[in-house]
């Protein structure tokens, strides 16, 4: 997370991720991201 603060969901379970921070998003599970505030975020996809 590059600015603000994003809520992910990741195979139902909510993490919160703030400016500073990363997560790893699996592309076999089901995941979104919501925006409680205004954020930037950096997405980089490894195969």
């Amino acid at each position: 997370m590059l600015t603000g603060t994003a809520i992910v969901t990741i195979n139902s379970q909510e993490y919160t991720v703030e400016a500073g921070e990363a997560i790893g998003m699996p592309a076999t599970e089901p995941h979104a991201v919501a925006a409680p505030e205004q954020f930037k975020m950096l997405l980089t996809m490894v195969q």
